[in-house]
């Protein structure tokens, strides 16, 4: 899959429904917020009690505190 730029990118060009987020709480939550906007409901991310309390308000399907790299290795 190419790089894209923006998850409206992703949202035209492909039919992904999990999005992964390893990057810091404060971009998280400006994501998150553009995911719902978008649709995207399941998400698997880094622990942040800020993010956390967001997507339990927002009705999202979620993984948090997992490592995705440890998790997903036998795959």
């Amino acid at each position: 899959m190419p790089a894209l730029h923006s998850l409206e990118e992703l949202k035209e060009q492909t039919n992904v429904d999990l999005l992964v987020y390893v990057i810091p709480p404060a971009l998280t939550l400006e994501s998150l917020k553009k995911a719902k906007e978008l649709g995207y409901k399941k998400i698997w991310l880094q622990p942040d009690a800020a993010v956390a309390e967001y997507l339990d308000t927002d009705d999202f399907q979620y993984i948090i505190g997992a490592c995705v790299m440890v998790e997903s290795r036998d795959l």
